[in-house]
């Protein structure tokens, strides 16, 4: 079943209307949201009729939804930690999830507060390598600049912290 007909179910379906932040009403297949724990709803249990996701906008959602189809059948990701030196083994993402996170970095921000708020755990560590990807090796000024981040310090205050810690080369 295609994202968009999980939009528009048949009435033999569970459907659950679901609330934006935005006040707009999407009706969706119940099994799609089950991925997103935060929403608590199990297979085969009566499931409410309406639900309200107060943190996450309308296309968001959407992106949420299209997440959520793809990954309908797939297991949960499994953090692992190399046995030797105990750094954490980055997931192989497929070339959906690539393309899924291949945008800019505030939309990125958005997807990964929507996934922290719904619980909806691959999203949310898929999306986190994909963010610390993007900021690798950035500078502070370039991390501010992709994450549309105002420097709320004076030069002054600046100078104060390069002084203060001159040790480690800022």
């Amino acid at each position: 079943m295609s994202f968009d007909e999980h939009l528009k179910l048949s009435s033999s379906s569970q459907e659950v209307v679901v609330t934006t932040k935005d006040g707009d009403q999407l009706t969706v297949d119940a099994s799609l949201l089950r991925q997103c724990k935060a929403l608590g709803l199990t297979e085969g249990a009566n499931q409410p009729a309406n639900l309200t996701v107060n943190e996450v906008s309308t296309p968001i959602f959407k992106k949420v939804l299209e997440w959520c189809e793809e990954h309908k059948d797939l297991k949960e990701p499994v953090v692992q930690d190399h046995p030797i030196t105990g750094e954490r083994i980055r997931f192989i993402l497929n070339n959906y999830e690539k393309k899924f996170f291949d945008i800019p970095a505030d939309e990125i921000m958005e997807l990964l507060t929507a996934a922290n708020y719904l619980n909806l755990e691959s999203m949310y560590l898929f999306g986190c390598q994909s963010m610390a990807v993007l900021l690798n090796n950035k500078s502070l000024e370039e991390v501010r600049k992709l994450l549309k981040l105002q420097d709320d310090l004076t030069e002054e205050q600046k100078e104060a912290v390069r002084k203060e810690h001159a040790w480690c080369g800022l």
